[in-house]
């Protein structure tokens, strides 16, 4: 089978190499679309800790069912499927206490273990969930995101009648939308980028802010009559916007980070955290989570299709993965479709 190995920085490689074997419990998944992440992005730039080389990236990711072990019984030859990529021991004190995300003996795919960008991936039966035969490959793929997007909402416990401030516009930003909105909550979005800004009003944002063209701290304080957001959502991985997100948070409120900002340097207000009691708390996993995620895109409540921008083939994996690293400005979503 084919697979995109990343070699070291800069340089993905295509691969003939051996199909994974299954075991009796396992299943063979024909990877049919797989997102391209911002972990995936920092990790093929060099900029992301723990990312050992050569490496298949790629956790995002729907397929096929190809094989399964004998004592499989949840999934058959056919059924289309999407599949949890967090591998956690179940025996640390970490999961022992309920946060298998966090994992001390963590093994994730594309991350250290190969990933998704290769035409076959096994996985455990446990982590492979049936997809609705009426969602595509490519919203299917979208489904682990959105996965961490509803972890940390429900954890930081936004709720009816709250107002977020959503930092980024991207992929991450409107899928966090629309989860804060499912939950009650209003929100604001803010980008530099203005056909996001209108993206994200199409999805339903109560507010949008571009902070290169308005004071941005001025609007949320008038929106939030004068108190700030309880909780601020940072969606970019880029320091700015976290560098700007205390601007926006009220005192004894939360600012979470749901995409990694990997090596990059930031210089937090550590004083205003202090003295304001402020929390800042980072997702990017999530535990019981993806189920939900289904249920929500299966009802019709998440719209992920339309933030798809852009859709490469696994032989032009290397010129996505240079567009994205170049933060081109039309990118929202990249797929690889197989």
């Amino acid at each position: 089978m084919k697979s995109a190995i990343c070699k070291e920085p800069r340089n993905i490689i295509i691969e003939e190499i051996e199909p994974p074997k299954i075991d009796e419990n396992e299943v063979l998944v024909k990877v049919r679309s797989a997102g391209i992440s911002a972990l995936d992005v920092l990790a093929y730039m060099g900029l992301y800790p723990a990312i050992y080389y050569p490496i298949t990236l790629g956790h995002q990711f729907s397929g096929e069912v190809s094989a399964i072990g004998k004592n499989v019984d949840n999934v058959a030859i056919g059924d289309n499927v999407i599949v949890e990529p967090l591998m956690p021991c179940k025996k640390c004190q970490s999961c022992l206490s309920g946060n298998q995300n966090l994992c001390q003996n963590l093994k994730m795919m594309g991350y250290n273990i190969p990933g998704a960008f290769s035409e076959y991936v096994s996985a455990n039966a446990s982590l492979v969930y049936r997809s609705d035969k009426d969602l595509s490959f490519e919203e299917a793929c979208l489904i682990e995101p959105l996965a961490v997007s509803i972890h940390a909402i429900k954890e930081i416990g936004v709720g009816v009648g709250d107002v977020v401030v959503i930092m980024g516009g991207g992929s991450t930003g409107l899928i966090t939308l629309q989860s804060a909105k499912r939950s009650g909550a209003s929100a604001v979005v803010m980008d530099k980028i203005m056909d996001r800004l209108h993206f994200a009003a199409d999805l339903e944002a109560d507010y949008v802010i571009n902070p290169s063209v308005n004071d941005a701290s001025e609007l949320v304080m008038a929106i939030t009559k004068g108190a700030g957001s309880a909780y601020v959502l940072e969606c970019t991985g880029d320091p700015f916007y976290l560098e700007k997100a205390f601007d926006f948070v009220c005192s004894g409120g939360t600012v979470a980070m749901i995409e990694p900002l990997g090596n990059k340097p930031i210089q937090l207000p550590l004083a205003t955290i202090t003295m304001n009691g402020i929390k800042l708390i980072g997702f990017t996993t999530y535990v019981g989570d993806l189920s939900i995620a289904i249920d929500l895109v299966n009802s019709g409540a998440i719209n992920l299709n339309s933030i798809i921008s852009h859709r490469f083939s696994l032989s032009n994996i290397g010129e996505a993965f240079e567009k994205l690293s170049q933060c081109q400005e039309d990118i929202i979503k990249a797929v690889i479709n197989f």
